[in-house]
């Protein structure tokens, strides 16, 4: 059986891809998210038959990503997810409370696991999606499910101190914190 397939290129035309003795063949070497056409041609000492209906096949990243997640630490988080075949990058999209789900960065083929940088204070989504690009050509999976965390609120605990025309103020320190700021005001409901 000869195996003929034509590509996806504007113009292409059929070409003898593989013989086989069988009647299935693996056809390799083709580009993700990209149609090809098949057909196959029967022969024998005789000569070969008439060509089999054409038939055209679109190619696909496969597989689903399932992507978990877990804290590090109060401000981070380490999220890890399958691979998938074909894959050559992986894309990780996150939204903050209200906000859209955005892409925040692009991680490569040998990829399974990123931890976060620290993170401010909010209700955190993650997806991931596996894509594959071809030259000027990406091809992604369906997104992945989705997962949360959370980042509590930073709420120091103070103490104030009165002494002679001033106010000791002192707090607790806080992880990951590298700033704080005091604020004052004349009376209760003051500025």
């Amino acid at each position: 059986y000869d195996i003929y397939v034509k590509s996806y290129k504007e113009g292409a035309t059929y070409k003898l891809s593989t013989t086989v003795t069988g009647t299935s063949a693996k056809v390799s070497g083709l580009m993700t998210g990209k149609d090809y056409s098949f057909y196959v041609a029967a022969k024998n000492n005789a000569g070969a038959s008439e060509a089999s209906s054409e038939v055209t096949f679109a190619t696909k990243l496969t597989g689903t990503v399932t992507l978990a997640i877990e804290p590090v630490g109060k401000t981070q988080f380490k999220l890890s997810w399958n691979k998938i075949d074909g894959a050559t990058r992986y894309i990780v999209y996150r939204k903050r409370d209200s906000d859209k789900m955005k892409k925040v960065l692009t991680l490569g083929s040998n990829d399974t696991t990123y931890t976060t940088a620290e993170m401010p204070h909010g209700n955190y989504q993650f997806i991931l999606k596996a894509a594959r690009y071809d030259s000027k050509d990406r091809v992604m999976t369906d997104a992945s499910n989705t997962v949360k965390g959370s980042v509590e609120t930073l709420r120091p605990t103070v103490t104030l101190k009165a002494a002679t025309k001033a106010v000791k103020v002192t707090w607790n320190k806080m992880e990951g914190v590298t700033h704080y700021q005091v604020y004052r005001a004349t009376s209760k409901d003051g500025k």
